[in-house]
């Protein structure tokens, strides 16, 4: 593996589709920071508590995507459906936990490759 978890052997399709998934992940992560800071802004212990429990681990998630994908999918997956079941709703299944499930199953089969 080199930069970012891709071989140099892939095809241009493969990279291009992980380079989409970790971009995802990044993207949910800087979505769930904004929304963290944007709802707890004037709130310092509460923003403290809920960035450490929401957006470091997506955070830790998407860098150890990079390093070991396998790991990351099943984190991830877990991660989503964690986040789908304490928040019932279908614009939380669309923004926030699908992502993370589609995310996490792209990296548990590129990990098994």
């Amino acid at each position: 593996m080199t930069t970012m978890g891709i071989r140099t052997s892939e095809s241009t399709t493969s990279k291009v589709i992980h380079l989409t998934a970790l971009g995802l992940v990044w993207a949910v992560a800087a979505f769930w920071a904004w929304f963290v800071i944007a709802s707890h802004w004037n709130e310092g212990p509460a923003l403290l508590a809920e960035g450490l429990t929401i957006v470091v681990p997506i955070v830790a998630l998407a860098w150890l995507a990079w390093r070991k994908p396998l790991w990351a999918g099943w984190l991830f997956v877990a991660f989503g459906a964690v986040t789908a079941w304490l928040f019932p709703n279908g614009a939380v299944y669309l923004y926030m936990s699908g992502p993370l499930l589609l995310a996490g199953g792209y990296f548990i089969w590129r990990g098994r490759r």
